[in-house]
């Protein structure tokens, strides 16, 4: 028995960031299964996760995907995609990259950008802080 779950249209509204649509695949039997009998955790088949342009959504990016991969979500198989800071998160999580190296990371940017400004900068400060961070065959791996 397999089932499909993804965000209802009023949940995507409210969080337009992380788009889930990932099928799900689990046994049942025709009859009822104790607490006990439960399993522990579902096996996620292989899906996609798409982040949106963030902004100064990357830090949620960062514990959201955290937060999925730590819960099994994530598999060698699951494809990454993004726009911008989206882009940038799932060039990260592709890579293999540490959770908190990427937090350092972005916290680098903000504390460049608090003491230098931003215009006609942020790209850059930002190009610095992926070339730093990510491997040199980041563009095979991704």
């Amino acid at each position: 028995l397999g089932s499909t779950v993804s965000m209802r249209a009023s949940d995507q509204r409210r969080y337009p960031s992380l788009h889930l649509n990932r099928t799900i695949a689990c046994e049942a039997s025709s009859e009822a299964l104790s607490a006990a009998e439960m399993p522990s955790r579902v096996t996620p088949v292989p899906g996609a996760i798409s982040f949106t342009p963030s902004g100064l959504l990357f830090p949620y990016f960062i514990g959201a995907s955290q937060g999925l991969d730590e819960a099994g979500y994530f598999t060698p198989s699951t494809l990454f995609a993004g726009a911008s800071g989206g882009a940038i998160i799932s060039a990260f999580i592709c890579c293999g990259i540490e959770y908190d190296v990427i937090m350092a990371g972005m916290q680098e940017v903000g504390e460049d950008c608090r003491a230098n400004g931003t215009v006609w900068r942020l790209a850059e400060v930002v190009n610095c802080m992926l070339r730093k961070y990510l491997p040199e065959d980041a563009h095979e791996r991704c």
